[in-house]
């Protein structure tokens, strides 16, 4: 989600490292001969990065909240689920090693479920809507995007 988010955001060219196996690959493939050499990548032509991203969830919930009512032969109900994500994150200066941006934030989201029915000639009759899927990571998204946005305020170029 961070690469998504920073790369939307164009604050920093990003650098591949998690990757760097299938680019390697690439580089003795084409060192190998069985690739046209005009086409072919070079080693040791890898940018370096002057800064590294690094953090943790330090906080990963949800809680449900509901209830139902019924009156005669017809009732309802409704629920509701928020998550909430807590990423504590560093930036670091590569050559210095300071760390150039420190900060939390929270992401939450809220999903809901509702219902409703009714008994008739001893068959219960109802329907609902719910949508519940993806919550924690819809909150994890909106912390990461909490981020990208504190970031965006910093001026990286001193």
């Amino acid at each position: 989600m961070f690469t998504t988010e920073l790369g939307n955001a164009g604050i920093f060219n990003l650098l591949e490292r998690e990757k760097l196996d299938y680019l390697a690959d690439e580089i003795r493939l084409g060192q190998s001969g069985l690739v046209d050499q005009s086409t072919a990548h070079k080693a040791g032509k890898l940018k370096g990065a002057e800064y590294t991203l690094t953090g943790a969830v330090t906080l990963y919930h949800y809680n449900v909240k509901g209830g139902a009512a019924g009156f005669l032969a017809a009732g309802g109900a409704a629920a509701a689920k928020t998550a909430y994500v807590t990423l504590d994150i560093r930036i670091i200066d590569n050559t210095t090693g300071e760390l150039v941006y420190v900060n939390s934030e929270q992401g939450s989201a809220k999903r809901e479920l509702a219902g409703a029915g009714a008994a008739y000639k001893g068959f219960f009759i109802g329907g609902g809507q719910a949508s519940y899927g993806g919550i924690l990571a819809a909150a994890t998204r909106d912390a990461v995007i909490k981020h990208v946005n504190e970031m965006n305020q910093y001026d990286w170029n001193d």
